[in-house]
């Protein structure tokens, strides 16, 4: 049996069209299709957004290390409002070096870290 021209061209558009609808819908929505590719470049810019706020993180920390190393003021500082140390106030001299807290009358000693130490193995 013959078949016409006609219908072999019509039998090669449908046979073309059956690849390609498949190869089209793999290119598209595929493991490595179009929408995963835009998928991985927003994870990419995240990323790299989040890379960036680390790196700027990293140095504003380094930045303080060593300003913490080179002065002792800002030591002295952090032990202040960090730890809550005080030293002995000039404007509370009266009768004797007094600290804030015994001004307030929390307390009637100046606390050093050796009493510290000791009072936390009494307790232990």
């Amino acid at each position: 049996m013959a078949v016409s021209k006609k219908a072999r061209k019509e039998i090669t558009w449908i046979l073309f069209f059956m690849l390609c609808v498949p190869l089209c819908y793999l290119l598209v929505f595929g493991d490595g299709g179009y929408l995963s590719l835009l998928r991985y470049r927003e994870e990419l810019q995240r990323l790299n957004s989040e890379r960036t706020q680390l790196r700027l993180e990293q140095r504003t920390l380094h930045q303080k290390i060593q300003k913490i190393r080179q002065d002792p003021q800002e030591k002295e500082r952090i032990a202040r409002e960090h730890y809550n140390f005080a030293r002995p106030h000039k404007t509370l001299a009266n009768p004797y070096p007094t600290t804030p807290s015994m001004a307030a009358g929390v307390s009637d000693y100046i606390w050093t870290i050796e009493g510290l130490v000791r009072l936390n193995n009494v307790s232990d």
